[in-house]
This record gives structure tokens, C-alpha cells and sequence, in this order.
């Protein structure tokens, strides 16, 4: 399967690149979940997968950063190749949204 059929076929793929993008900084786990759900009613089975399938494209990187007495805070951010998928797909749904006359 090409590398843009499995961004297609995983349901929250192209919103978590643009969650990450929109944000502008790294993101934990959690609030990678809280940007899903907030903006697009997306659950965390679906960010997981999302996450996986963007992590096997090379979309995005995970970063293990210890916190005092609890496991370990999983950060996420864009790549550069990333950046520019999420600059498309941005830009693509602002092409989407607009009103034909």
C-alpha cells in the first residue's frame, strides 16, 4: 500500500498532523488526545492508531523525557518531512472549506 493509502486508511492520521502543526510546539501524549477529541470528537483508540502509522511514515518522532516518580512523559512533534505533509494538508483543507459559487 502506497505511503498517502495508509495516511487515507487510518481515520485520524491527517488531523493529528494538523493538531501537531496548528499548535506550534511539542506536544505530550495527553494533549495530543485533548486537541483530537476537541476539535474533531477524536478517541484515543484512533489517536493511537494515528500515531503509529505517522511514527512508521516518519511523519513524526516521540521523545521519552523522565518526570520525577512517574513513568516517563511521551512528547511529540513533526519531523521536517512532517511539516511539510501537515503544510499541505492545512492548506488543502482551507481549498476544501471554501464556497463555490
Amino acid at each position: 500500500m502506497s505511503e498517502i493509502g495508509k495516511l487515507d486508511r487510518t481515520k485520524a492520521a491527517l488531523r493529528l498532523l494538523i493538531v501537531i502543526y496548528e499548535s506550534k510546539k511539542t506536544l505530550d501524549r495527553d494533549g495530543v488526545f485533548e486537541l483530537l477529541n476537541k476539535k474533531y470528537r477524536i478517541g484515543k483508540t484512533a489517536g493511537y492508531s494515528a500515531i503509529k502509522v505517522c511514527k512508521q511514515l516518519g511523519l513524526i518522532e516521540e521523545k521519552f523525557v523522565k518526570t520525577v516518580g512517574v513513568r516517563p512523559s511521551v512528547l511529540h512533534s513533526l519531523t521536517e518531512k512532517g511539516k511539510n505533509v501537515a503544510e499541505i494538508i492545512v492548506e488543502l483543507e482551507k481549498a476544501l472549506s471554501q464556497v463555490v459559487a
